[in-house]
């Protein structure tokens, strides 16, 4: 996922797009975009025009001419094949590379597993779901260096310093 569509702007079809890259730019250049539908599948979409509007980015979806269309693609999440993805640096890490690994803290806790992630607008977020006798619990966690100790690709566990008590 590189971003989400949101509101429409005006009356013309356009729509305000939250980029998850790191700039707009990026997201632009990947290409095709793919949402999906009511059943499930992917349907490519593709930019007819975009412009920025103060820190964030209008776009207009070729064959989406009214507000009213463009209000139906509100909150949909906008996909790109991973083949299309550059290398991430040796720092770095796709959202998509945590998801379904193990968290755990340092005392051997275990939490349950990374379902997703959001941006809350100051930093990421895991989302972690762990099955109970009751169900299903969801814990979300910031994923930022005072809590997120570690995260080791290769045993697909994510050390967090969290405490069950913190919930």
């Amino acid at each position: 996922m590189i971003g989400r569509l949101q509101a429409p702007h005006g009356v013309r079809g356009w729509l305000h797009f939250r980029s998850f890259t790191e700039d707009s730019g990026t997201a632009l250049a990947l290409e095709p975009w793919m949402i999906e539908t009511a059943s499930g599948d992917h349907q490519v979409i593709e930019v007819e025009a975009h412009r920025t509007q103060g820190e964030g980015l209008l776009i207009k979806l070729r064959g989406v001419d009214d507000r009213n269309v463009a209000a139906l693609q509100t909150g949909k999440n906008v996909h790109v094949h991973l083949s299309k993805l550059p290398a991430p640096e040796a720092d770095e890490l796709y959202w998509h590379d945590l998801e379904g690994m193990a968290v755990r803290n340092a005392a051997g806790t275990a939490f349950g597993t990374v379902a997703s992630l959001f941006d809350n607008g100051a930093h990421d977020v895991l989302v972690i779901r762990e099955k109970t006798a009751d169900g299903v619990r969801e814990r979300l966690i910031p994923f930022v260096p005072e809590y997120v100790l570690e995260v080791d690709q290769t045993g697909r566990v994510i050390l967090v310093d969290w405490d069950l008590s913190w919930d």
